[in-house]
């Protein structure tokens, strides 16, 4: 028997099947220009009116979170602003000035897993030229990062892949369409669970993170991008705080990335060692200043038996979206130290090293500083005073260390 045809005829069967699990993925909503050109017409007026009640579990964690701030205008639309997302929960943000509509939908990840298992270049290819080609976007069309997974769905959902565009002529565009996929957060879902996304965003200066103060500081040979938490945030996160405990809490909150402006020779191990011993600097400065470790005794009278075990806890409890990312990238110790000398208020210093992506030469990683006070602080000025002095101290540091022959 000639079992060359039955090969062949296997062959194209098993390509057309690929091909038509990969279909069942809804790759369009880019590629649509009418429809980006309505949904972008949405955030050129202001958050709709037409609101609704949370009506699943996904929709009540979501709006739950938001009401947290008071930095946000949101709105859960009664109707999509779109046929092509009849399915979908859409929310409708003000961010400062800063508009956003964000859509979701739960899809099953069965469909996820055949187009990945069945990955087909060629179709995604289509799906961005086809959203390039449209005259409401600037051309540059591609795969998206993770990074661009709308942190507002953080909650509920992680990001697996996606595909973006920039909308408008400029080149470095105010407005981006993304369009994604992810996994849905197991305690919100049955197995087998995974989410759709439409996100469209317009930025009135556009910093894709609004409100959050960056700043950068470089030489020749380091550059360190600083990131603070803004105050509407400091005081959004600290309420709860106070609430609890009936005392006055003050936070500043600072990331600092660190990368050189040169492709760097050094081993991911050497990377990592610096942070480490950068992060003891730190500490030696802290303890100068009056803070201390706390004791066996008092670590057990908390749930931590290490600060290992707070850093383990601190990353259990990150928003399931970003807990990947977290795990990856928190370095395996934290520096926590108390200062009680103030009868008026404590201090509390936290010191947690960011991995470097050991793939990339010139990425060293960062460290996040977490100062808090409790209480009124009187001696040695406000609190905001003795945050300001503290986090600023830090950053010095780090950057004298790392720039230290």
């Amino acid at each position: 028997m000639n079992s060359r045809p039955f090969l062949v005829s296997l062959c194209c069967l098993l390509q057309m099947s690929a091909g038509a699990l990969a279909q069942n993925l809804p790759l369009d909503k880019l590629s649509d220009c009418n429809f980006l050109d309505q949904t972008l017409s949405t955030l050129q007026q202001p958050v709709s009116r037409s609101c609704r009640s949370p009506r699943n579990q996904l929709e009540e964690r979501l709006m739950s979170n938001l009401r947290m701030s008071s930095r946000l205008n949101a709105c859960l639309l009664a109707a999509p602003p779109a046929a092509r997302l009849k399915s979908f929960s859409c929310i409708d943000l003000d961010i400062q000035g800063n508009r956003e509509l964000v859509c979701f939908r739960p899809i099953d990840d069965s469909v996820l897993r055949k187009y990945q298992d069945n990955y087909d270049p060629a179709l995604s290819y289509r799906y961005k030229e086809g959203a390039a080609n449209c005259p409401s976007t600037n051309r540059d069309a591609s795969e998206a990062p993770n990074s661009l997974f709308p942190q507002l769905l953080y909650p509920i959902a992680k990001a697996s892949f996606g595909f973006v565009v920039g909308l408008g002529d400029s080149r470095v565009p105010l407005a981006r369409a993304y369009h994604g996929f992810g996994s849905v957060a197991p305690d919100l879902a049955l197995s087998g669970s995974a989410i759709e996304v439409f996100d469209v965003a317009q930025y009135k200066s556009g910093q894709e993170n609004p409100g959050v103060a960056d700043s950068t500081d470089s030489d020749e040979d380091w550059k360190f991008q600083i990131t603070d938490m803004p105050k509407e945030a400091q005081r959004d996160f600290a309420r709860p705080f106070e609430e609890a405990s009936g005392e006055r809490i003050g936070v500043r909150i600072r990331m600092i990335t660190i990368s050189t402006n040169h492709t760097s020779s050094l081993p991911f191990r050497d990377r990592k060692d610096d942070l480490d011993s950068w992060q003891q600097a730190i500490a030696s400065y802290l303890k100068d200043e009056g803070f201390r470790s706390l004791t066996r005794q008092e670590l057990a009278s908390t749930p931590f038996r290490n600060t290992d075990a707070m850093r383990d806890f601190m990353v259990k409890h990150m928003p399931y979206g970003s807990s990947d990312f977290i795990r990856r990238t928190l370095g395996p110790h934290l520096v926590f130290l108390v200062n009680d000398d103030d009868n008026d208020c404590n201090k509390v210093a936290e010191a947690l090293v960011a991995e470097p992506e050991e793939g990339v030469k010139n990425d060293h990683g960062g460290m996040g500083f977490m100062v808090f006070t409790v209480g009124r602080c009187r001696d040695g000025g406000s609190p905001d005073a003795v945050l300001d002095d503290v986090i600023q101290r830090e950053t010095e540091i780090l950057e004298k260390e790392a720039k230290r022959p």
